[in-house]
Parts: C-alpha cells; structure tokens; sequence
C-alpha cells in the first residue's frame, strides 16, 4: 500500500504501534508517553492523519478476513486420510500473508510516526521507547 505524507496512524497509535506487543514481546518502557515529547500542534495534526489511515488499512484487513474459508480449508486438510505438508504450508502461508503486509504496515506507521519528529524528540523517543 503506498501512502502520500503523512502516513498511516496519528498520535495514539503510533505510540501504541512503537510501544505495541506486536514489535515488542514485554510492555512499553514508562518513559514511552507521547507527551514528554512537546508535540506542536502541527505535530499533531499530522499524526491524527497518520492514525486515520492506519486505522482504515487496519479495518479493510480486518474486513477481509474470512473465517469461514479459513475453517473448511482446515476441516479439509484434518479430514484427509494422511497429513498433507504441502497442503499445510499453503494453509499457512496464506493465512499470515494478509498478516505479514499489515506488520509491514505497522512499521511504515512508525517510521511516518519518527519522520513527524525534530531530531531531540526523535532521539528522545528512540532511547526511551524503541527496544
């Protein structure tokens, strides 16, 4: 997905996004509060932006998703007299492709998020929040 400046997520998600379990197996560092950084109103402005698209991308994947499909396409790969690898990988593979483009995603939001930044706040940020 390619998106003109400002990007995907504004000022909430991206923090959730830098700080998110999904990046970061434990929780977010205590220092990791968005207002520590002093954002302009300009600042802000821009991360609503990026936080109103991300969160439409977010909604459209979510959308897509069929669980019905994902359910007979296992019931068909258990019911089968011997287990089919190939089959399985397939399965899988499909099933987190959708995934992996929203990690991808994900990142590009933080990236827009850090690009929102002066270069104190970025600094800021980085040693206090990105692990």
């Amino acid at each position: 997905m390619s998106l003109p400046w400002p990007t995907h997520a504004g000022i909430w998600l991206a923090v959730a996004l830098l700080c998110s379990p999904a990046v970061h197996a434990d929780t977010p560092p205590p220092n990791c509060d968005i207002r520590k950084l002093e954002l302009t109103p300009i600042q802000k402005a821009k991360l609503r932006f990026i936080r109103m698209e991300h969160k439409s991308a977010v909604d459209h994947w979510r959308s897509n998703q069929n669980q019905n499909a994902q359910r007979n396409q296992i019931s068909q790969l258990l019911n089968r007299n011997e287990f089919d690898e190939n089959h399985a990988k397939r399965y899988v593979f499909e099933k987190y492709q959708g995934r992996m483009q929203l990690e991808v995603d994900e990142l590009r939001v933080q990236h827009a998020f850090l690009q929102v930044l002066n270069p104190q706040q970025r600094q800021e940020w980085l040693r206090n929040c990105l692990r």
